[in-house]
């Protein structure tokens, strides 16, 4: 993950996962960059980039709606 990301403080778990604590000013960039990663990415903190992320897949999911319609 950290070469993805270079910046940041990377904990690689005892389970191979990793884990990035980063520094971003928003959280639109980063919402995009999570869901880049795929499905076993996730955002665990703080509360209103989580928020952001979900709002960020609700934006998706009716784009997607809208187009396959």
């Amino acid at each position: 993950i950290g070469s993805t990301w270079p910046v940041g403080e990377v904990t690689v778990r005892d389970d191979g996962s990793a884990e990035l604590i980063i520094d971003c000013a928003g959280f639109e960039w980063i919402t995009g960059w999570v869901l880049s990663l795929g499905r076993h990415a996730r955002i665990e903190a703080p509360d209103e980039a989580r928020a952001a992320l979900r709002d960020r897949l609700a934006r998706l999911r009716a784009e997607l709606a809208v187009t396959s319609s």
